[in-house]
């Protein structure tokens, strides 16, 4: 192989390395991203029984036989209103985790698609270096035939 293969080889695998550093790291955020929103969905999850179960409180006192006081139903009423608004920012924060999701994923796709350019383009120049090693080797053998042939000539003379 050509010094100036060995150069651009180097070069190649140097840069392979890097965008294979790059891919590893953003698989990692795009791993933690996802575990991140996983906890997010299930924040929501929660909220959401806590205010079925004061929807079910309410239900169950109000069909009760029993009296039930207006203090406790304006309580019922505010606790729900409370976790209403936290339902709403724990959905906010859910759909904000989703984009990142989303985002992390372009990266690892635009990350993997750079190595692999990178991989491509180092086998295309070991093919390319690998024939001008086999023509140079075929110039060399042919010189030396021409040579052998020229001097048989020159003996038979």
């Amino acid at each position: 192989m050509s010094n100036k293969y060995m150069i651009m080889d180097a070069k190649l695998e140097s840069l392979e390395k890097w965008r294979c550093s790059e891919l590893d790291t953003a698989q990692v955020v795009h791993a933690r991203k996802q575990a991140a929103a996983a906890e997010r969905e299930k924040a929501v999850d929660v909220v959401q029984q806590n205010i079925e179960a004061s929807h079910e409180l309410s239900r169950a006192q109000t069909t009760a036989n029993s009296v039930i006081s207006v203090e406790c139903l304006t309580r019922i009423g505010q606790f729900t209103t409370v976790q209403v608004r936290e339902l709403q920012r724990a959905q906010d924060s859910l759909q904000q985790s989703k984009s990142e999701v989303a985002d992390a994923h372009a990266l690892v796709v635009k990350s993997y698609e750079e190595r692999t350019v990178v991989e491509r383009l180092r086998k295309r120049r070991a093919v390319q270096a690998e024939k001008e090693t086999r023509r140079r080797e075929q110039r060399l053998a042919d010189d030396q035939a021409l040579m052998r042939l020229a001097g048989t000539d020159n003996e038979k003379r």
